[in-house]
Order: C-alpha cells, then structure tokens, then sequence
C-alpha cells in the first residue's frame, strides 16, 4: 500500500460502473468501502460514479485509473 500505480484499464469490469469497479478493487485489497466514495471525490468523479465506465471518455478513464491507485493511500504514485 505505499506505492499506487496507474495500470492499464481492466477491460473485464468495463461494464461496471465506476464505483463497482473501485469498490471490487477496495475488497480485493482489504480497504475501506468509504475510500471509494473519498477518491471519487478527489478525482472529480462522484457526480458520474454509477455510470457504465464503459461510457467514459479517454480522461475520464485515466481519473478512474488514478482513483484506483489512490485507493490504498500510498505515499508514492506511479504514472
């Protein structure tokens, strides 16, 4: 959990919305249901967290893909 890293998108939870995928990744890690509504917000995606991420632009995409590797609080990011 020190370290975050934005991955390429996992094509498999596309159909999800955004906040399924984060809250998915969040259970996997053993993190917090309420961190996901923390970084949706800091990314600036809790107004569309329930829609399809499938429907995201190409930004949108790469906030998501930071909200995830924010998940876990690290204290260094990897882009």
């Amino acid at each position: 959990r020190q370290v975050g890293a934005l991955r390429p998108p996992c094509t498999a939870l596309a159909s999800s919305s955004a906040r399924s995928h984060l809250l998915c990744l969040a259970q996997l890690s053993g993190i917090p249901a309420r961190r996901v509504d923390e970084v949706l917000g800091v990314v600036g995606l809790q107004d569309v967290a329930r829609k399809r991420s499938k429907s995201f632009s190409l930004g949108m995409g790469q906030r998501l893909g930071i909200a995830a590797a924010l998940l876990g609080d690290p204290q260094v990011l990897l882009f």
